[in-house]
């Protein structure tokens, strides 16, 4: 009921734009009315057929608004929701809890639970989907749409509240899944991209909470996430567009990515000391349910870049067992610890920048170079970033790499649909706006990047 009054709100601050002389927003407006699902949906379909008669007859019919009402509530009923692909390992309850270190990190730790009725929706407000249609939306809509994402209030996360589910004992996780052994649970830590948070990529941190990982997504305070939770203050922190926005930003732009990166890798080295410290009370774990021992970084676009540099670099926690990047930013990774895979071998990562912003690192400087010969890296590529892809493949074959460690390409795959987003958005706009290559569903990506991951770290876990 509070969707269908705020269906109504809407509608009623919609109206006064539906005149005469603002006939022509009908046409976006009917677009949008018929790929949109629940309140939205309601609204325009309600909406819509009362500003065609306005524009040919100067007035409205009260029997037009009528039909359209009965028209948008059984669309309301009928038609469903988006929804995320269910995760594909054995466990299926999951619970999530918000967590801060103040000062240092935060985010939310998602974690396979006791079996509980009380689901959450994918965002509690419309603060996140509105976040993040400022941060990547064209003008028009902002100015006029700025709605069109709000179902993400009324979409099931498959989480549930973690106030009346409790952590899964370690010995029902051990028995159905390889992953969990005599020491507890597993710890997956993922990074965000640029211009996300780490809500956005539940599809996947609910296919690791399946598998037994409690994972652990932070909120990045570097300002590179649309919307993330303060360490350091109550009120959340809105996309910085200081470096986005410059018209030529050349090198300067590079170097205030990768002070950036640095910024996100302390936080992430902070992620790994509240493992040891403060995970399993937050989450009510009882001795030998979490292995501390037992980490996964992970992480896509400026995320993977954070973990490759953070799995690379310097003071690397030892108890990073392996890392899984998707589409990793690298130029914004600080340049040791891309020249550690790239030195002498005339290759760069310059595509993963805007161009005229690529750096060359003569030659190779402090880097961990213990950390690349021992911890396994899994690189997936969208096809999007089909060169990056072939210069990883090549970088990951030197010698003095970990044998396990591997590159692999998602044919029909975009840089976006690594991520939640085309799950998020109606299936309708994903191929015209650019986000999902017609030739695979947002579904069939996510399968295939879930399957490769869990396959990489089934053999990490021989």
């Amino acid at each position: 009921m509070s969707q269908l009054l705020e269906a109504m709100l809407i509608g009623s601050q919609l109206l006064p734009l539906l005149q005469p002389d603002t006939a022509y927003l009908t046409i976006p407006l009917l677009a949008i009315g018929c790929i949109q699902t629940k309140f939205t949906r309601l609204c325009l379909v309600s909406l819509l057929p009362n500003a065609i008669l306005t524009t040919i007859q100067g007035t409205p019919s009260l029997t037009c608004t009528m039909v359209t009402a009965i028209v948008g509530l059984a669309l309301w009923h009928w038609v469903p929701l988006p929804t995320l692909p269910k995760p594909t390992g054995p466990l299926q309850d999951f619970a999530a809890k918000r967590f801060c270190v103040p000062g240092r990190c935060a985010g939310l730790v998602v974690y396979p639970c006791t079996t509980s009725t009380t689901t959450l929706p994918y965002t509690p407000t419309t603060a996140l989907p509105r976040a993040f249609l400022d941060f990547g939306a064209p003008a028009v809509v902002k100015k006029y749409f700025w709605f069109v994402l709000d179902h993400w209030i009324c979409m099931d996360s498959q989480l549930h509240s973690s106030i009346s589910s409790q952590l899964l004992s370690a010995a029902e996780a051990k028995s159905v899944s390889t992953f969990v052994g005599d020491d507890g649970m597993p710890v997956v830590i993922f990074s965000h991209g640029n211009g996300a948070n780490g809500t956005l990529y539940s599809a996947m941190l609910l296919e690791l909470a399946s598998h037994g990982f409690v994972c652990i997504t932070l909120d990045h305070n570097d300002g590179s996430s649309c919307l993330a939770q303060s360490h350091s203050s109550k009120e959340p922190l809105p996309f910085d567009r200081d470096y986005s926005e410059a018209t030529n930003p050349g090198d300067a732009y590079v170097w205030g990515r990768r002070y950036q990166c640095s910024t996100r890798i302390e936080e992430v080295k902070a992620a790994c000391q509240y493992v040891q410290t403060s995970l399993s009370e937050d989450i009510g774990a009882q001795s030998g349910q979490v292995d501390k021992s037992s980490v996964v970084l992970a992480g896509h676009s400026f995320g993977g870049g954070t973990m490759y540099a953070t799995t690379l670099g310097v003071d690397v926690p030892q108890t990073i067992k392996a890392s899984v990047v998707y589409d990793p930013a690298m130029d914004w990774s600080p340049p040791e610890t891309r020249a550690l895979l790239t030195s002498n071998m005339g290759l760069s990562f310059t595509q993963d920048c805007p161009p005229g912003h690529a750096y060359h690192h003569p030659a190779v400087v402090k880097a961990n170079l213990s950390a690349v010969q021992s911890i396994p890296l899994l690189v997936l590529y969208s096809s999007e970033w089909d060169g990056s892809w072939r210069s990883m493949t090549k970088c990951l074959a030197q010698p003095h790499v970990c044998s396990q460690s591997q590159a692999k390409k998602i044919s029909g795959s975009t840089h976006v649909s690594l991520s939640d987003t085309c799950h998020l958005l109606p299936a309708a706009m994903t191929v015209p706006l650019g986000l999902l290559d017609s030739s695979k569903s947002a579904t069939a990506v996510t399968d295939e990047q879930r399957a490769l991951t869990m396959a990489f770290l089934a053999k990490v876990w021989q």
